[in-house]
């Protein structure tokens, strides 16, 4: 097996040295077990990025050079021992810091800490911890907002932190919160677009804070029957940008969120922001025996070039916009790079050895949601 990876790693360089990437080579990220690891073509064994073991959602800047996640401290390491030791499951969040790394350096910095003295289900001692949201980024990559409350609280604060001032300030109050658990939120040019946790079937309320307006708009839409939320995230059009909601089904709700009446139809797919014009397409749907899947579109003769299973999130685009990584291939977990109908595997990745990582969110260059053209 071992030998078998050095050839895959030998023959690797070589191929990539035929579709070496640009932009300096960004590195190709991939988050397992808790970390983030990274790759590239003239690197082909992969190495950690990050040791904690407890990072989360993490977020590729728009510009690509910085990666922001989530991390559990040392309070909630704790309390999740204790949790643990005594047979009880947590059905909410627990308080997380946040942070900063950067691809170049490969150094992490953390912008939002636990109070001091932070304490949580300690026997005599009031709880003291904040629970986080996970990041989003600003569209020019320029800020990041998060919704923060102190763990057992009803309501939280949106807040933004400014990379150029390093410091967070709170922007919008009053959120309220759903079982204990942080909304997920989007950033995009109409403004920062919040969910509350829970249900992810029905009536879905999406509450939009404008940014121009300082004020709060409410979109709603219905979830067909059987189907649930997979995703959603702002989608450029040509109306400008539209709140798209992926459901379980493959299917798309697109919402205008100037009057949070259904906009343009069509079908979104991801296109690299580094060279939209001529990057493949990353479009998605749902087969009824083995779920989610993505195929390529050529945008100059719109038609399909590939098709592998897997969801938003296990596919990205290199910043030549003509290569792929994406997970579970072929087998679960694994790594492999698509060229022009090529395969190659990323050694150090899949479920055959204990020793290998399994992979299960991949970024390369930054990506947007776009209408396709049909």
């Amino acid at each position: 097996m071992r030998r078998v990876g050095s050839i895959i790693i030998i023959f690797l360089v070589l191929w990539a040295n035929r579709v070496v990437v640009a932009q300096d080579e960004q590195p190709l990220v991939f988050w397992a077990s808790g970390d983030l690891w990274l790759w590239s073509p003239s690197a082909p064994a992969i190495t950690a990025l990050t040791t904690d073991g407890t990072i989360s959602s993490p977020s590729l800047a728009p510009s690509g050079g910085q990666i922001a996640y989530r991390a559990l401290p040392s309070v909630s390491r704790e309390a999740l021992g204790r949790l643990q030791t005594s047979g009880l499951i947590a059905e909410y969040d627990l308080p997380a810091d946040l942070f900063l790394v950067d691809l170049n350096t490969r150094q992490s910095i953390l912008i939002a800490a636990q109070p001091a003295a932070a304490s949580l289900f300690v026997e005599g001692v009031a709880d003291n911890a904040l629970v986080r949201s996970e990041p989003a980024w600003s569209p020019a990559g320029d800020a990041l907002a998060w919704v923060e409350f102190p763990f057992g609280a009803a309501e939280g604060s949106l807040f933004a932190y400014s990379l150029s001032s390093a410091s967070p300030q709170v922007i919008a109050t009053d959120i309220p919160i759903t079982s204990g658990r942080a909304p997920e939120l989007r950033w995009g040019s109409p403004g920062i677009v919040l969910r509350s946790a829970g249900d992810d079937t029905g009536a879905q309320v999406f509450q939009l804070y404008a940014l121009d307006t300082s004020g709060w708009i409410t979109l709603q839409t219905n979830v067909p029957e059987d189907t649930y939320v997979q995703l959603f995230d702002w989608v450029a059009s040509p109306q400008g940008e539209l709140l798209g909601i992926l459901l379980s089904n493959g299917r798309w709700q697109l919402l205008d969120p100037r009057t949070g009446a259904e906009g343009s139809a069509g079908t979104p797919a991801l296109y690299s922001r580094f060279d939209a014009a001529s990057s493949l397409a990353l479009r998605f749907d749902v087969a009824p025996e083995t779920g989610f899947f993505w195929e390529t579109v050529v945008q100059s003769a719109q038609t399909a070039s590939a098709a592998f299973s897997g969801a938003p999130g296990q596919v990205a685009v290199a910043p030549d916009s003509r290569t792929l990584a994406f997970i579970g291939y072929p087998e679960f977990g694994a790594l492999a790079l698509w060229q022009e109908g090529v395969i190659i595997n990323i050694a150090g990745t899949g479920s055959s050895d204990p020793a290998f990582q399994l992979a299960a969110i991949v970024f390369w260059s930054p990506l947007e949601w776009r209408l396709a053209h049909e």
